[in-house]
């Protein structure tokens, strides 16, 4: 966008190129010149006038990306500043202070969240994974695929709609959700609820399928990965990030880690590739 300062210079640049075409003009309207020369002059002219006009918007587009740079670093460094201006004023209460050690805490808290940050990644706890898991659903542009060893009932605890809004929502606007379902066994108490339940997501629009813990267990190729991985429970979000759920022995969730990771990401689809391609359809 044109500065006021730019701008004046353009009416400036365009200004002079036509006192020198009507001066030129003039002095070609004397007999000898012929129509073509005076044609050509007026073109070239013309030209250079545009292209100085177009090196002056250039020269202020460059201008405010580096004012908008500059202000970006500003803005940073103000924030860096008062992390540490926090931590100065932390310091000044008595050392053993209760409320010293609990403002320290959240210090460190706050710090520890900054590197996640840098490194891309988020820790989650277990009461933020489904909030995040259905943000990142909604937020998704061409795919989501994902595998599922979470327990019913963990399910029912932190979505009792097992997000059925949000990924409708998202299939209508074209997102590609494909669900592994691991269950122990077709003999497992939990085998035909899991079915149920693979059955009624597949109604909303979801790619599902089922496998067994058996024939992962049997694939060495798999538990390599797996052990790479560091979980069983993978969403990928648009190959961008990988979210990666660690379960208890009940599979209950205990915690999350969402990372950008390249490796981890890779990896991740290298894993889920190998376990679409051996797991049994739905009918």
């Amino acid at each position: 966008m044109l500065t006021v300062l730019s701008l004046v210079g353009a009416i400036l640049v365009v200004t002079i190129g036509w006192i020198i075409v009507a001066v030129i003009t003039t002095y070609f309207s004397k007999d000898g010149i012929s129509e073509a020369a005076k044609k050509v002059l007026f073109t070239v002219i013309l030209a250079l006038v545009g292209f100085y006009a177009t090196k002056l918007f250039e020269i202020d587009t460059n201008l405010n990306e580096s004012k908008n740079k500059i202000a970006e670093i500003i803005n940073n460094q103000s924030s860096s500043n008062t992390f540490y201006e926090a931590q100065f004023s932390i310091n000044t209460l008595n050392e053993n202070s209760t409320i010293r050690k609990l403002l320290n805490n959240e210090w460190n808290a706050i710090g520890e969240k900054l590197n996640q940050i840098k490194r891309q990644e988020l820790l989650l706890k277990r009461e933020e994974i489904i909030p995040k898991w259905e943000d990142l659903i909604k937020n998704s542009r061409e795919k989501v695929w994902a595998t599922n060893v979470v327990s019913l009932e963990e399910w029912k605890k932190f979505s009792p709609t097992e997000g059925e809004e949000v990924h409708r929502k998202a299939i209508e606007n074209g997102v590609e959700i494909r669900r592994i379902f691991i269950y122990s066994g077709k003999n497992d108490s939990n085998y035909v609820d899991l079915l149920s339940k693979a059955k009624i997501q597949k109604k909303w629009g979801v790619k599902v399928k089922l496998i067994s813990a058996n024939w992962i267990s049997k694939s060495p190729y798999v538990s390599d990965l797996l052990r790479d991985i560091g979980s069983i429970d993978v969403v990928l979000y648009d190959d961008e990030c990988v979210l990666l759920t660690n379960v208890d022995n009940n599979n209950n969730m205990i915690s999350s880690i969402l990372t950008t990771n390249m490796h981890r990401i890779q990896r991740a689809k290298e894993l889920y590739s190998k376990l679409w391609d051996g797991a049994e359809t739905i009918e």
